[in-house]
């Protein structure tokens, strides 16, 4: 299935962004940081629009997600251009999901995606990619970066916010 494949570019994507980055080759991986967005965004578009949604899909989909924010962050920390204290902020609410869902569900539980939780995603793709264009040789822009990074803030409450709020959907659901 077409949404299935442009998942599996996405991961595919993750290492050559990280290898660019820590090579510092900015403009290719803010080029790749947009190929991963956008495909963020397809495969969950084509999947709906064609009529193409698949239990595969549904599952991989959120994983491709977390993996790629945990790499992105990984890879703009190596690189050096946000704090480490950025990484656990995005990291730990994952892992306490990973191991809500494991301990109540055995796998991840089919949730709704929260307005919270979009909009999360949202600043976050958003956030780096500003970051990463102001660190481009063509623009060597601070104010691109600080504001970018103000941006990434948002998103990173926004992160453990919904992941409250999944939390307790989670603790309040019962295990099928």
């Amino acid at each position: 299935m077409l949404p299935n494949l442009i998942t599996y570019v996405r991961f595919a994507l993750l290492p050559v962004f990280i290898w660019l980055m820590v090579a510092q080759s900015y403009v290719p991986a803010l080029i790749v940081l947009i190929l991963i967005g956008v495909s963020d965004w397809l495969d969950g578009f084509l999947a709906r629009r064609l009529g193409l949604v698949t239990a595969l899909g549904t599952k991989l989909d959120p994983i491709a997600d977390r993996v790629g924010l945990i790499v992105i962050a990984t890879a703009f920390v190596l690189a050096p251009l946000t704090p480490w204290w950025v990484l656990p902020v995005l990291l730990i609410p994952d892992i306490v999901l990973a191991a809500i869902a494991l301990r109540r569900f055995s796998s991840t539980p089919e949730m709704q995606v929260t307005w919270t939780g979009k909009v999360r995603t949202a600043l976050l793709l958003l956030g780096y990619p500003i970051i990463l264009l102001g660190s481009t040789p063509i623009f060597d822009a601070t104010y691109l970066t600080g504001a970018g990074f103000v941006i990434l803030l948002a998103g990173a409450a926004g992160h453990v916010i919904a992941s409250v709020q999944y939390a307790a959907r989670m603790l309040r659901r019962r295990p099928a």
